[in-house]
């Protein structure tokens, strides 16, 4: 099993538990970056957001068969509390889960299906490897961006060329 595959079976397995980026990356035998970038050139979206989506659609199906008790679904699929969960459910798919269960159906939102291995989702990528090197002073800018983002960064080498003649 690739490392894709590995990420994907334990969204789908451990569904009913907290998913973390760095247990995810540790059963796979890899650093959580390496992960998250394997992860979303194969799939186009990061595994958190794959994980969650994933979560959100199950507990949406179960909420259309009428579930009673959603603080019990909440917890049953890795949520702490039922404000979180409705938090993130509302976040999701604009609906609160009592809309879903008193409607009764799933038709009207876009639930994420679990992901299938074929030949396009499994591209071949060098293995990791670990070097010593000697010290290596780097200097960039920090700004965290959305993996929807990811084509702002070079966005960026603007703003570098403003400071760089600032760096010793």
């Amino acid at each position: 099993m690739n490392i894709i595959e590995k990420a994907i079976w334990q969204v789908e397995t451990h569904m009913r538990s907290p998913a973390t980026l760095e247990a995810m990356a540790e059963r796979a035998g890899v650093t959580p970056s390496y992960l998250t970038r394997v992860f979303a050139t194969a799939t186009g979206q990061s595994l958190m957001r794959y994980a969650r989506a994933r979560r959100l659609s199950e507990a949406a199906r179960i909420l259309a068969l009428g579930v009673p008790d959603i603080l019990g679904l909440a917890l049953d699929v890795g949520y702490g509390s039922h404000e979180a969960f409705t938090r993130a459910f509302r976040d999701h798919f604009g609906l609160t889960p009592e809309t879903v269960r008193d409607a009764r159906t799933t038709a009207n939102l876009e639930l994420t299906e679990p992901i299938t291995m074929d030949a396009p989702l499994n591209p071949k990528l060098a293995d990791p490897r670990i070097e010593d090197r000697k010290a290596l002073l780097l200097a960039g800018l920090i700004k965290t961006f959305p993996m929807k983002d990811l084509g702002a960064i070079p966005s960026l080498w603007p703003q570098f060329d403003q400071v760089q003649d600032d760096i010793p």
